[in-house]
């Protein structure tokens, strides 16, 4: 399949275009930035949030057959509000025009678990939550997902498009410190590597789906069993210690915040739907910290 990925000079769009690569597709990669690693597949300097036609020009020049829309900013650098609407907002509205007019009718969105909003107020009865939870947005990276999600929903019925959005919750570096992975698997990080095949499922099995909208959370599962879940949320350090004692004591000697997890999310229809399981989780990654000792 030949495919347009976007943000294709970011983290996960270079590794994402890689992977299709290998996997037999021919992939067109377009981003505002050059990529500042090597990348694999063609690539177009493009600022999809400003230029509108020149994005519907390549994707027929092209003959592109499905788009996985991975280019927004993200709340790690500290972006004005007017950016987020821009590059998020507007950016998503043209990627999906520009589909629309070319008459693509596959795409992949990466979404995030903050299209949720404040997930983190959800009681503990309601974990784990199923893609159809929905709260006020906290901050305007959230409202922004939630609005991305919107565009969506309008132009998969308006236009019959089908829109697989994979849900991440914050991504966990191949390169990442093996601590600071841990602290992201005890809440809800989500492999960068695991995020690619999700990717790769979703575009491979689309031709299944019938015309809408459908959202999955992709996180890595929680590390918390089910009957553990009301005392993380009442004393989440004397859990740990219990289950981590090791880990437990880095923690601590670090000096590092050792938060509940907020939430837990629901992971059956991704592997229903799309045949995709996290690889990734804490117990793994604990174990992999211990081996490189």
């Amino acid at each position: 399949m030949k495919v347009l990925v976007t943000g294709a000079g970011g983290y996960l769009g270079s590794r994402l275009s890689g992977r299709l690569l290998e996997s037999g597709h021919g992939v067109v990669g377009i981003d505002r930035y050059e990529p500042k690693e090597k990348y694999s597949g063609e690539f177009v300097k493009l600022d999809f949030s400003n230029e509108l036609e020149r994005l519907e020009e390549l994707l027929k020049d092209r003959q592109i057959e499905a788009v996985i829309h991975c280019g927004s900013i993200h709340p790690i650098n500290n972006y004005p509000d007017d950016e987020y609407i821009r590059c998020n907002v507007t950016g998503c509205w043209n990627v999906l025009k520009a589909a629309a007019d070319a008459g693509i009718r596959q795409i992949i969105h990466t979404s995030s678990i903050s299209a949720c909003g404040n997930y983190g107020s959800a009681d503990v009865r309601l974990w784990p939550i199923r893609e159809d939870f929905s709260v006020t947005p906290i901050d305007m990276y959230c409202l922004s997902k939630q609005v991305q999600e919107n565009i969506c929903q309008h132009f998969a019925q308006r236009f019959d498009m089908k829109i697989i959005a994979p849900r991440p919750g914050v991504f966990v570096y191949e390169h990442e410190k093996q601590i600071s992975g841990a602290v992201k698997f005890l809440t809800h990080g989500t492999w960068i590597w695991d995020l690619v095949s999700v990717h790769i499922k979703a575009l491979e099995g689309i031709s299944k789906f019938e015309a809408g909208f459908y959202p999955y959370f992709t996180t890595s599962q929680s590390p918390f069993a089910v009957s553990e879940w009301r005392d993380v949320v009442k004393d989440v350090e004397s859990v740990i210690r219990n289950k981590w004692k090791e880990f437990y004591e880095r923690l601590k000697s670090e000096g590092r915040k050792i938060a509940a997890p907020g939430c837990v999310f629901n992971l059956t229809d991704a592997g229903r739907d799309l045949g995709w399981r996290p690889r990734m989780n804490l117990e793994q990654w604990l174990k992999i910290m211990e081996t490189s000792k």
